[in-house]
């Protein structure tokens, strides 16, 4: 955990220069500080950049379809109508009646 190993390893993996790398270092030494678990999370950051082709969590297909494996982003045609089925099913869920007013009580 390194500045100039992670500069090497992102630019091997192919991430671009707009990913901003951790300057700081905290090779063989003890997380114990605040800033000391600042500097390992970015480091952590990178290396999950790394693993995503870039992707951050967010924009990781939840939909992804196992035909088309080469779009981890979910953004094929596929992938789209599995997300607009899946947010009108999360509006009205099973056992629901669309409705956000509680249940009225008897009397």
């Amino acid at each position: 955990m390194a500045p100039a190993e992670i500069q090497k390893t992102a630019s091997e993996a192919g991430l671009p220069a707009t990913i901003k790398l951790p300057s700081c270092d905290v090779v063989d030494q003890a997380i114990d500080t605040g800033a000391d678990a600042r500097c390992f999370a970015q480091y952590m950051r990178v290396h999950a950049l790394e693993a995503s082709d870039g992707l951050s969590y967010a924009q990781m297909g939840r939909f992804q379809s196992a035909a088309n494996p080469d779009d981890p982003a979910g953004t094929s045609d596929e992938a789209a109508a599995a997300k607009t089925k899946a947010a009108s099913r999360s509006r009205t869920g099973p056992g629901t009646s669309g409705s956000t007013r509680p249940p009225s009580r008897p009397g």
